[in-house]
């Protein structure tokens, strides 16, 4: 299934398709096309970019209490949820 879309491009990024499009043999449209799929796979997903937030934020709130965890709880694992010491 396809669907028609038009998109106005700017006169540099259209000549380099067209020019990647002879060089290869093939048609600008196909070569757009690869490009945009090309870039939508390297963008993560929604729910990998929350996720990868949600470790950051965990790491953040670990480095900000490790030297109270560290006086607290010397030598001993200590889990952290959501900013807080996980029992």
């Amino acid at each position: 299934m396809s669907i028609q879309v038009t998109l106005t491009l700017p006169d540099e990024l259209y000549s380099r398709a067209e020019s990647l499009a002879k060089a290869t043999k093939q048609d600008i449209a196909d070569v757009l096309a690869e490009a945009i799929v090309l870039n939508v796979a390297s963008e993560p997903a929604a729910e990998d970019v929350e996720a990868q937030q949600a470790m950051a934020s965990e790491e953040a709130a670990y480095r900000a209490m490790h030297s109270t965890l560290y006086a607290s709880y010397p030598e001993q694992y200590v889990a952290i949820h959501q900013a807080e010491i996980s029992d």
